[in-house]
């Protein structure tokens, strides 16, 4: 009977690993606003914000945390979001619009209605937590893609004998 591999030896592309966020030697700097003037936030963490509205634009959010975020109304359009992990907020009212994100990890949190609509979701991880998101027909696959990640399957074709 053929065995699965061991988590260790089975790989998917490292656009699909979580955020790698504690790492030795990174450290996560607290900010009080996601918005830079030079359209770059590294290695931050966002948390405990309760803002009537957050629009954010054009801007590339890496490697960071954004915690306990409470919105009445988020718009989030063209970003770039690298190694973010989002945990613990209420982007129900939310929407990402042509945002790119890449080892993007959506914990805990309410998320329901939040509109994704348009964006590749296939290296987004912590699917389960978007449950009664908004999506394109189209995006059901990458959400099958991540899902698949999020549970570390193995494929039946890479089975050793």
């Amino acid at each position: 009977m053929a065995r699965a591999p061991a988590p260790s030896t089975y790989c998917w592309p490292e656009r699909y690993a979580y955020p790698a966020l504690d790492e030795p030697g990174l450290y996560l700097s607290s900010i009080a606003s996601l918005e830079s003037g030079r359209g770059r936030v590294a290695e931050f963490t966002y948390a405990d914000a309760d803002v009537r509205e957050l629009d954010l634009a054009d801007s590339h959010l890496m490697d960071g945390r954004v915690l306990r975020l409470r919105s009445q109304r988020t718009v989030f359009e063209d970003l770039r979001v690298d190694s973010v992990e989002f945990s613990g907020c209420d982007l129900a009212a939310a929407a990402f619009d042509a945002c790119a994100m890449e080892r993007t990890e959506f914990g805990s949190g309410r998320y329901a209605g939040c509109d994704l609509r348009g964006n590749d979701l296939a290296a987004v991880r912590g699917v389960n937590s978007l449950r009664r998101g908004l999506i394109d027909r189209p995006q059901l696959l990458q959400l099958v893609q991540a899902l698949a990640e999020d549970l570390d399957v193995a494929f039946g074709e890479d089975l050793q004998d």
